[in-house]
């Protein structure tokens, strides 16, 4: 029997409104993101438009987490690129891209509720999301760099519109990883908790806290006009960041960098 990827459950909240749950669930690779798993991400994106479309009040919210207790998304699947052509990389980072504006063009909330590492590709996919809540031991980067590789998922438009150009090009320049502590003040993390338990619990009693009190039509405008003043910056930033990443897998580093990465070794870097 094959594997359960993405877990999606609806949940009832105490003020009668309905929320959607959706686990990643690769917990044996920390849930890295494969192909297959972006396509399933994909289908209920495209699923949940459908059903909000036919009717507003179906669902008013929507939480992302991971499965286990060391990850949200640990990453992309970087095993599976080693053998990528510069198209094939192009290709993968499109339909990513393109998998993660689908979470800004939902009309209602959506929170990725992090637990443990979101890194690379895990990373982006919590930035797609409207706010990232963490527990204590969240542990945010864009470690590209350091495999040769760049961000390639939307990575270098949501992190600098969060945080800034300088602490964005600090974090992707170093690859340095971040606790949420320090992501929560430089705007990574909304909002943090002691345990896995409370984070949880306590994005279930957010959208319990507003939802009977607001209607789901000015909620859907509000992230409309928010989505719509970066639109055009987002767009052609990840057009860009697609163009780059695909040329990036024609150098002899991208390869040795993913090479030393599966091999657990120090990369072997010549600048060509």
């Amino acid at each position: 029997m094959s594997e359960q990827l993405l877990i999606t459950e609806k949940i009832k909240l105490a003020c009668g409104a309905t929320i959607e749950k959706w686990t990643l669930n690769r917990p044996k690779v920390l849930n890295a993101l494969s192909p297959e798993l972006v396509a399933e991400l994909d289908k209920q994106c495209k699923r949940l438009l459908s059903e909000i479309a036919a009717d507003i009040n179906s669902v008013r919210g929507l939480y992302l987490t991971g499965s286990g207790e060391k990850a949200f998304v640990a990453g992309a699947d970087i095993a599976s690129m080693l053998e990528y052509s510069s198209a094939q990389a192009g290709s993968y980072s499109k339909k990513t891209q393109d998998c993660f504006f689908n979470f800004e063009k939902l009309p209602i909330p959506v929170v990725a509720a992090v637990n443990g590492y979101a890194l690379g590709g895990g990373c982006e996919l919590a930035l797609s999301c409207d706010m990232i809540f963490a527990s204590e031991n969240a542990v945010f980067g864009l470690p590209e760099s350091l495999l040769g590789l760049l961000p390639g998922f939307g990575g270098t438009v949501r992190m600098t519109t969060r945080v800034g150009m300088g602490n964005a090009l600090d974090l992707m320049y170093s690859g340095r990883k971040v606790k949420s502590s320090e992501a929560q003040k430089m705007g990574i993390v909304q909002r943090m908790f002691s345990s896995v338990e409370e984070l949880n619990l306590e994005v279930q009693k957010y959208f319990d806290s507003f939802l009977a009190k607001t209607t789901p039509v000015s909620i859907a405008a509000i992230k409309r006009l928010a989505v719509a003043n970066n639109k055009d910056l987002t767009v052609a930033g990840n057009n860009r960041e697609n163009e780059v990443f695909a040329e990036n897998f024609n150098t002899k580093d991208s390869k040795e960098g993913i090479k030393a990465f599966l091999e657990k070794r120090k990369a072997n870097f010549i600048g060509a």
